[in-house]
């Protein structure tokens, strides 16, 4: 291989990487361009052909290069110096997708029970449109299955794209039945039966097969010979979806999803409705029927769930996702609503925070609440119960499968080793389960904790806000007392020539008011408010990193066993026949069963003293916001009072000028008055003179001090 490589590499670059699959065809191996960085994918076809499906052959590389979807590998041309002679068979260039097959995801221990919701949502939506354009092409593909799509990555998604168009099983329809040998489970009745007559519906069929297969993990019927599993498969009925032996060797048939699976409680429903069109036994009916708009019913049925917009909700109370359907219109009220209905929780009881700690009000858009993680999966709603209370009313309840149950029970148990795989497969994944379980329950803790952050920032914001008005409400009440002052004397020295004893009197009234301003007490609520941001970093100290170490331990002490045994089967030739036991994984599964149980226990305590002081912190946030209120209505106050008192000043100012005209007249009128005369002007001089000194140590006294205030209380007012 090495010395190939190396002869390789002088052709302009190229350099054969590795063999990348093998079959009947022949091989595909990956090639790349290492002055280019260019890669491409190369499959050459068996040299064993007639001259007439050599003929074909060539046809059909024709036609792949024709064909441009998305969902379909799309053909390249082949460099001239990695391209045949003259006469030989073509060779097929493709695009590299570096992800591998779905096989080899299918096949990964963290999906031994099927792959996670969106996943599975993303491989229907994109084989069944790669599907629906061979449809329209008039190309059946025939052999749909986990190793002909392959998955590429843009942008950091995965692509799911359909490999292998079945041109080769089109070179000798005689040889069908060898040519499909290691594909039977996912081929369609009639081509089993080999009558010759078929039409695109088998790869419903094998679609069909293939969704089960991502569900689950496994393929919706048992493993049988081709004559036995026609004959008894087609046994089901029209609502069948699977079936299986029990354990009395009995086959069963079943109309719903086995467990385990990833599915949440609004996609279950509608996954096994798709899986009746798509497994009838029925080829004309299979598939449903064909709508106005030339679409399949299956593929209507595709494309409704890929649009569905749905929101998963966590109760933290029983440790269970609930998923709705968000409808327009809808608000966040109405999916409380359905939350009491299904949790029993009332909607004055429930608290619905985002990832973020958010808390969602009950007028607000349930559209709000979509969004998606970074791998892509519906991001988690997470509901607790407020005020305080356990956030577990009732023990969380975890079913146990017959399998995993008899792991626990009798772990000596001898079982051949398909049902032993199947076995520690359901242990694995209740071992991933709760570890994923756990993982949302901490997503639910961060929440809370975040959500008492937010609400402790906003009051620290309240308090320093209510210590600033009460420090400017002191200075202006220092301030309206100076210059109170001040006017008081001046009024005192001139009192037995004025006539305005009733401002005196409201001069004093505001002086009084004013002075029992300054009794505003904020302390007892600032010690309050003390304390409990005390027990919010308190809280903020706990971590729970080391208990999701400790669960994540577990999981991976169970892969260990579950590769261990198929690691066995790989080497076995006749596993069928062997037996083992499950005393490797017993343990691993008791540990988790005891190490949940503490950890929930825990954290739950934890949330459960959160939302406690969640609840002081909010009943805190209106005692200040009443404090500020009662502190800018005495702003509000001062500020009137100090404009009266403007309004006294000018008003005073104005009757002394009356006076003046009034005493001009009287001198004017005779020689005998003008002793009293001279007085009375002297009088009313040194008054107007008061009143100009006061006005001028106003203004002093204001230039030099901070009125920003009264922009505040033109804000509030407005």
């Amino acid at each position: 291989m090495e010395s190939n490589k190396l002869r390789q590499s002088s052709q302009d670059g190229w350099v054969e990487e590795r063999c990348v699959g093998t079959g009947s065809f022949g091989t595909v191996t990956l090639w790349e361009n290492k002055i280019t960085k260019e890669q491409i994918v190369l499959k050459k076809c068996r040299l064993d052909l007639s001259p007439s499906n050599r003929n074909q052959w060539q046809k059909e590389v024709e036609i792949m290069k024709g064909l441009d979807h998305p969902n379909i590998v799309k053909a390249i041309d082949v460099p001239a110096v990695l391209d045949v002679r003259e006469g030989q068979l073509p060779l097929l260039g493709m695009e590299y997708c570096e992800g591998g097959d779905l096989r080899k995801v299918l096949n990964s221990p963290d999906n031994c029970a099927g792959l996670k919701e969106a996943s599975v949502l993303r491989v229907i939506t994109d084989i069944a449109n790669a599907v629906q354009f061979l449809h329209s092409k008039r190309i059946i593909h025939r052999d749909l299955k986990p190793e002909n799509i392959v998955i590429n990555f843009i942008n950091g998604n995965a692509v799911y794209k359909l490999i292998d168009l079945g041109y080769a099983k089109q070179l000798d329809q005689g040889s069908m039945a060898s040519t499909f040998v290691g594909t039977l489970k996912y081929l369609a009745p009639e081509l089993l039966a080999g009558n010759g007559s078929y039409s695109k519906t088998v790869d419903y069929w094998s679609l069909g097969t293939v969704v089960f297969e991502c569900i689950t993990g496994r393929r919706p019927f048992p493993d049988l010979s081709p004559v036995q599993w026609h004959m008894e498969i087609r046994e089901k009925s029209a609502r069948d979806i699977h079936a299986y032996f029990d354990a009395s060797g009995e086959l069963k048939f079943s109309e719903l999803l086995p467990t385990p699976n990833s599915l949440t409680s609004f996609y279950q429903e509608r996954y096994v409705f798709l899986l009746r069109l798509l497994l009838l036994w029925d080829a004309k009916e299979r598939g449903g029927r064909q709508r106005e708009d030339g679409v399949q019913d299956c593929f209507h049925v595709i494309q409704e769930l890929a649009n569905a917009k749905v929101v998963h909700v966590y109760c933290v109370a029983n440790s269970v996702i609930f998923s709705y359907e968000v409808v327009a219109e809808e608000t966040v009220g109405s999916l409380k609503q359905k939350l009491q209905n299904d949790t029993e929780i009332p909607i004055d009881s429930q608290e619905l925070l985002t990832a973020s700690g958010e808390i969602q009000l009950d007028d607000a858009p349930t559209s709000k609440l979509l969004g998606k993680t970074s791998n892509g999966e519906q991001q988690l709603m997470f509901l607790f119960m407020r005020n305080g209370k356990p956030q577990s009313p009732y023990r969380p309840i975890f079913s146990l499968s017959p399998s995993v149950q008899a792991i626990v029970t009798e772990p000596k148990t001898l079982l051949l080793f398909e049902e032993l795989k199947k076995a520690q497969g359901e242990a694995l994944h209740f071992c991933q389960d709760q570890k994923e379980n756990f993982q949302h329950l901490l997503q639910a803790h961060r929440a809370a904790m975040k959500h008492a952050l937010k609400l402790n920032a906003h009051l620290t914001k309240l308090r320093s806000s209510l210590q600033n008005d009460l420090l400017r409400l002191r200075e202006r009440v220092a301030f309206f007392k100076e210059s109170l002052s001040t006017d008081l004397q001046h009024y005192s020295d001139e009192a037995l020539h004025l006539k305005s004893d009733g401002v005196f009197r409201s001069w004093k009234e505001a002086e009084r008011t004013v002075e029992s301003f300054s009794t505003v007490d904020i302390s007892t609520i600032e010690n309050d408010v003390t304390k409990l941001q005390g027990h919010v970093m308190e809280l903020q100290r706990h971590s729970y990193a080391h208990a999701q170490i400790a669960m994540d331990d577990i999981y991976q002490d169970a892969v260990k066993v579950y590769q261990s045994l198929k690691q066995k089967i790989a080497n076995s030739t006749v596993y069928d026949q062997r037996v083992g036991h499950c005393s490797e994984m017993a343990p691993v599964v008791r540990r988790c069963l005891i190490t949940r149980e503490k950890l929930l226990r825990d954290v739950n305590t934890h949330i459960s003293c959160i939302f406690q002081v969640t609840q002081n912190l909010q009943t805190l946030v209106p005692q200040l916001e009443e404090k500020r209120e009662e502190i800018n209505y005495r702003h509000l106050e001062i500020a009137k009072l100090q404009r009266k008192r403007q309004e006294d000043v000018w008003s005073l100012r104005s009757q002394t000028m009356e006076d003046e005209i009034t005493l001009s007249d009287l001198h004017k009128s005779g020689e005998d008055t003008e002793h009293v005369i001279d007085q009375s002007y002297h009088a009313m001089n040194s008054f107007a003179q008061a009143m100009t000194s006061v006005k001028e140590e106003q203004n002093t006294i204001t230039q030099s001090l901070d009125w920003s205030f009264l922009e505040d209380d033109d804000h509030t007012n407005s």
